[in-house]
């Protein structure tokens, strides 16, 4: 797990790109992408707005890097499908969901997807990231013998369903495992 920002300024002495790109993501969770403020995130990282300026051009920069990093952070599960690759499609579907499925990235990820709505270049990086995870699903159900269309409506109904799940949900429900399994079993079967 990643430290946070103020323990890696601590040690370090100076701030890094990483630094600020991670404390705008844990305000991007806590409250939407309204909540990463320059102001706040010098206060979260005690220090002034020359050092967000000495790392980054402008905030329009910043915001492109923080989306970036989602995707980067999101996308480096794909080394975990990989691992997957000999496991039977079904398994290695629920395998791939269970590994998107962290409750404690769900506020991040709502965040993220919502800020998407309304800005070009995270809605691009966001469907970059979900392209891949798509086909895989696709991929699987193929080998599972079903047609390619119907391969395709069961990848988007799992991967809309499983983004739907982490939306609707505040709290992880207590069967959420159980009712994730029976809606890979009806659309796999």
């Amino acid at each position: 797990m990643a430290r946070k920002p103020e323990a890696r300024k601590a040690q370090a002495g100076r701030l890094t790109v990483d630094d600020w790109v991670a404390a705008a993501l844990e305000l991007l969770a806590e409250g939407g992408v309204g909540a990463v403020k320059i102001e706040r995130l010098c206060v979260r990282l005690g220090v002034t707005k020359g050092s967000f300026y000495w790392h980054f051009e402008d905030f329009q920069t910043f915001l492109t890097a923080v989306a970036e990093r989602w995707g980067d952070d999101r996308d480096a599960i794909r080394g975990k499908f990989a691992e997957l690759a000999d496991l039977p499609p079904q398994e290695r579907i629920t395998a791939m969901m269970e590994a998107l499925f962290d409750p404690s990235e769900w506020p991040l990820d709502r965040a993220v997807r919502e800020w998407a709505r309304t800005d070009d270049r995270v809605r691009e990086r966001v469907a970059r990231s979900d392209r891949w995870v798509g086909l895989q699903v696709r991929k699987a159900l193929l080998e599972m013998g079903f047609p390619k269309d119907d391969a395709e409506i069961r990848a988007e109904a799992l991967f809309y369903a499983g983004v739907g799940f982490i939306h609707a949900a505040r709290d992880v429900p207590r069967d959420g495992r159980r009712r994730r399994a029976r809606l890979i079993e009806i659309l796999t079967t």
